[in-house]
């Protein structure tokens, strides 16, 4: 029970700065408050966008390196993938809002390092018998 509830603390200090939270607050702070709904939307599809990314990239360097026979990729390439996608899924996705929210660098790599982490976390959960 007391794993249980760590785990449950982990992810949700996790997903604080990944759901942008500290620069939601900065942000109302600034008296932006045009553009909330946006940002939040931006928000939820940055990780969409990631780990579709990491999926699509997961099953192209399957298919290339079959002679592996592995079922799963190796740990440090799947943590480097996870962190590249998301990084793309940020900017892609800024490029799509770039009228109504404005991110810099340290926003993308704080969205890239809490998907590379949440990833690391999914990756190293056991997987249910089928």
């Amino acid at each position: 029970m007391l794993s249980i509830l760590f785990f449950i603390l982990i992810l949700v200090l996790l997903l604080i700065p990944f759901f942008g939270i500290d620069y939601l607050i900065i942000y109302l702070l600034n008296g932006n408050y045009d553009n909330v709904g946006y940002l939040f939307l931006f928000l939820i599809l940055t990780y969409i966008a990631g780990y579709l990314l990491n999926n699509v990239l997961e099953t192209v360097v399957k298919v290339t390196l079959s002679k592996n026979k592995e079922d799963k990729m190796p740990l440090i390439f799947n943590l480097c993938a996870s962190f590249v996608t998301s990084f793309l899924g940020v900017y892609l996705l800024d490029i799509l809002f770039t009228t109504s929210i404005s991110l810099n660098a340290s926003i993308y790599l704080m969205i890239g390092l809490a998907h590379t982490i949440i990833f690391f976390i999914i990756d190293q959960l056991p997987e249910g018998e089928n």
